[in-house]
């Protein structure tokens, strides 16, 4: 007959329960909003951080770990750059023809990690390849640290 009113409606209204599935008493929106940051961070890092790939390129370097070969990558402009060591680093070219220039040197052994620059969002790799030409590629993550 009078209804709730605004008052009425403040006083009867009620949190949002938190999500049982989500757990530590996480509404379903926060579970949604934490999901949507772990894919930011994910398709920002790829596989790995560039402190984490930073810290293998000094070892690969330290220990002049020669480049094995060079695979594809899984997507267009991706290749995987092989170490000895079992090092597989996920790598992007920096222009067209960088990448089957360095794979058709690396089948014949004359592919070697030079330099990386490191950067809060980019770790960037300077390779040499046969004659002496260098080649800059973008350190996407590490498939696998030897």
């Amino acid at each position: 007959m009078f209804g709730l009113g605004p008052f009425g409606r403040w006083i009867a209204r009620t949190e949002p329960a938190a999500d049982p599935v989500a757990g530590m008493n996480l509404l379903g929106s926060d579970m949604e909003e934490l999901a949507h940051i772990a894919r930011t961070v994910s398709a920002e890092y790829g596989m790995s951080s560039p402190a984490v790939i930073s810290a293998n390129l000094t070892r690969l370097l330290n220990r002049r770990v020669p480049v094995t070969s060079l695979t594809a990558g899984g997507a267009l402009g991706f290749a995987n750059l092989n170490f000895a060591d079992a090092t597989v680093l996920l790598v992007r070219g920096g222009q067209t023809g960088d990448l089957g220039m360095l794979a058709v040197h690396a089948l014949q052994h004359q592919v070697r990690l030079e330099s990386f620059a490191c950067t809060a969002d980019r770790v960037v790799l300077t390779l040499t390849c046969g004659g002496g030409r260098l080649i800059d590629v973008t350190a996407v993550g590490v498939a696998h640290g030897g």
